[in-house]
This record gives C-alpha cells, sequence and structure tokens, in this order.
C-alpha cells in the first residue's frame, strides 16, 4: 500500500514540470500572439492618419526679384519684400485644397515707397497637405495703402507658385517661389515680378 502511495506522488511530481513547462509555452506564445496584433493595429492607424490633416495655418516672409513693371513706377525693376498669412484646407470631395491668403507687400520704386494689402483665393495639389511637393494659383482684389501718385489704389491681383514642404509631426517648414502680378483697376499701371519665400505652417 505504501509503496503505491510513494509511485503516485513520483508520477505526479515528474509530470507537473512537463504540464508546468506547456502551460509556459502557450502562454508565452498568446502573449506574443497579441502584442504582435496591438503592434499591427498600431502600425496600421499610424499609416492611415498619416496625411489626415484638414488644415494649415502658414505665416511667411518673402522677396522680389527680377520685377518688371508697365506704366506703373518710374523703376522699370522695383524692389520689395512680403509678409503672408495663410489658411489652407483640405477638400474631401476634390483631388485639391483651397488657400485663403492675406498679404502685405512693400515696393520700393526709387526714390518712392508703396505698400499694398491683397486678399486672395486659390487652389493647391495634391489635396493632402503633407505632400513634400504642390504647386497653386490663386488671385483675388488688393488695395494699395500707400500708393504713387496719380496711380489707382485698387489692384486685380494673380499668382502661381511651387512649393517644397518639411514635416515635423504638428508643423512645417517650407520653401515656395513663383510668379505673381498686379494689374491696376482704375489706371493702366501692372506689375509682374518672381518671388521666393520661406515659412512655418501649423497642422490640424
Amino acid at each position: 500500500m505504501g509503496a503505491k502511495i510513494l509511485l503516485s506522488l513520483a508520477l505526479t511530481f515528474l509530470t507537473q514540470p512537463c504540464w508546468a513547462a506547456q502551460t509556459g509555452k502557450k502562454a508565452a506564445q498568446k502573449y506574443f500572439v497579441k502584442k504582435g496584433e496591438e503592434g499591427r493595429s498600431t502600425a496600421s492607424t499610424s499609416i492611415t492618419s498619416a496625411g489626415n490633416y484638414k488644415g494649415l495655418f502658414t505665416l511667411s516672409a518673402g522677396t522680389l526679384f527680377a520685377s518688371k513693371s508697365y506704366n506703373w513706377a518710374e523703376q522699370q525693376s522695383p524692389t520689395g519684400w512680403s509678409l503672408q498669412l495663410d489658411y489652407h484646407r483640405r477638400l474631401k470631395s476634390s483631388f485639391f485644397a483651397t488657400v485663403y491668403q492675406l498679404e502685405m507687400q512693400k515696393f520700393q520704386t526709387s526714390p518712392r515707397e508703396a505698400s499694398k494689402l491683397s486678399f486672395l483665393f486659390g487652389v493647391t495639389v495634391p489635396k493632402n497637405l503633407e505632400f513634400p511637393v504642390y504647386i497653386g494659383v490663386a488671385a483675388g482684389p488688393g488695395i494699395f495703402l500707400k500708393q504713387l501718385a496719380g496711380e489707382s489704389l485698387l489692384t486685380l491681383d494673380y499668382k502661381g507658385f511651387v512649393g517644397l514642404r518639411y514635416n515635423q509631426d504638428h508643423s512645417q517648414f517650407f520653401l515656395e517661389s513663383g510668379v505673381k502680378n498686379h494689374v491696376n483697376v482704375l489706371s493702366d499701371g501692372q506689375l509682374s515680378s518672381w518671388f521666393l519665400a520661406s515659412g512655418v505652417a501649423y497642422k490640424f
């Protein structure tokens, strides 16, 4: 009788480590499978969220070069600089994004100066506001805060541009260049110039 009890205890002792090892192996497999699923879910969420920002606020400063004036200033190639505030909005139902621009420009038309405020509406392609390269066009009215004598205070402004973006988590640095033009509404003056601008953007 005692021998049977000892034999039963011995068998239990010998089989227990094997069962525990098997249980530990299954637990480890379940753990790593769960972690793998969580990792794939996180990666999928990251990929899905990339490029999902719906808007941008940008602030930039730029300079004018290779300008050409027509019946507007005594100086044929006036210089100048600009400050610009933009609001970009991505549209779900189209392949482009819209942009609203408020631009302040100052012109040096020796020996005088002129300054102008412009309100422009435009579009950019592609609509993904994080894509590293984009192109766009914009147009709208302008009003001279300080104008040359005898020239119209109201203008029609339009521009075409191309830009490069460098993305951070919630911000961007960008470089933009293109050509812009303004035509005086109540007189025959006109200015065409190239511009180069850089700035920062906040993504939301």
